[in-house]
């Protein structure tokens, strides 16, 4: 699958880490761990249009769409800074525990989730106040070294990354506690949610993989080899591919999410059965069919019609010959006699 090119190199501050887009300005927000500062590209312009200072080694950053802020995790300073996309200014800066590294927005509920890494804990801020409702409680299961976090608004949870557990954290934002925790790859890093797949996608530095988590059974579905040493993650609604930056190989996997590989299963494989043939069916012989005899049709009695009767002639009495010849000779003689008593009459 072809992808765009590289169209242009912004140059920002020293160590660049973490990245936010903020929606609501067309901005992007870089977290610039070597040198203390945050700075702000123009995505019209793919120009910095201001440089903010922050607090110590800055790493993890999240957009909060409800009150147009960015948060940004201090990992050396243990706070995190809050900056006003209006201004461009640092309106508050809230202490946290030790080494917030990572950090999402809680849109339900208006609360950003940090996680401190140095106290395998998180702290939950409230974005009415700018300041620390509650640091997430165990539930039965804990967090160890969390690195990177992503909320899921489909069910209302955050997916923390334990990179000293090989494992992801749920936190549940109605309790803020953590709930259970999902086996992934080696040292995970970072995560991003899928909103069209409803699926975590969690960077796993030591194992140079993706791990897929479904929200729905809260289980690893897939993994998905990439380059060296993943650690940031960024979820694409428009295209639904994940970018993975590869640290160790200075280059960016892009995933497609609709045509993601069946996980290898570790277990050896049950051979698949050769298919039994399906028997072809031996054609049911045409029953010679017995012959049926022929009723004799009884015959639609044809109506004689009853003929006009045909006048019968008079017959002519046959006569012996002799009676004809007999018959002959008088009527000659009264011809004869006739013709001489004319000629006698003539002569009187």
């Amino acid at each position: 699958m072809a992808y765009s090119q590289v169209v242009t190199t912004v140059s920002v501050g020293t160590s660049p880490f973490g990245v936010a887009y903020d929606s609501g300005k067309g901005e992007i927000f870089v977290a610039n761990s070597g040198s203390n500062s945050v700075s702000i590209i123009n995505d019209n312009t793919n120009a910095v249009t201001a440089t903010v200072s922050v607090g110590g080694s800055p790493f993890g950053v999240a957009y909060d769409s409800g009150k147009g802020e960015i948060f940004v995790c201090n990992s050396g300073s243990t706070s995190v800074s809050i900056i006003n996309d209006t201004t461009n200014a640092v309106t508050a800066t809230v202490t946290v525990g030790t080494t917030p590294w990572g950090a999402a927005y809680d849109s339900s509920l208006g609360k950003i989730i940090v996680s401190d890494a140095g106290i395998s804990s998180a702290s939950v801020i409230s974005d009415s106040n700018n300041a620390v409702a509650t640091a997430a409680e165990s539930d039965g299961f804990t967090l160890t070294t969390p690195f990177g976090a992503a909320y899921d608004s489909g069910t209302s949870q955050t997916f923390i990354a334990n990179s000293a557990g090989a494992s992801l954290g749920l936190i549940e934002d109605s309790s803020n506690a953590v709930v259970g925790v999902i086996p992934v790859g080696t040292t995970p890093w970072g995560v991003a949610y899928d909103s069209g797949m409803h699926e975590i996608f969690v960077t796993n530095s030591g194992s140079n993989s993706v791990s897929v988590v479904s929200d729905s059974t809260d289980a690893m579905t897939t993994s998905v080899n990439v380059g060296s040493s993943p650690t940031g993650v960024a979820y694409d609604s428009g295209k639904s591919e994940i970018f993975v930056a590869n640290s160790g190989s200075n280059s960016v996997t892009v995933i497609k999410d609709t045509a993601l590989p069946t996980p290898t299963p570790t277990a050896a494989p049950t051979p698949t059965p050769v298919a039994t043939p399906t028997p072809v069916a031996t054609p049911t012989p045409v029953a010679t069919p017995t012959p049926t005899p022929k009723p004799t049709a009884t015959p639609t009695p044809v109506t004689t019609a009853t003929p006009t009767p045909t006048p019968t002639p008079t017959k002519i009495p046959e006569f012996p010959a002799l009676a004809i010849l007999t018959l002959f000779m008088i009527v000659t003689a009264v011809i004869a006699l006739a013709l001489v008593m004319r000629k006698k009459k003539a002569r009187q």
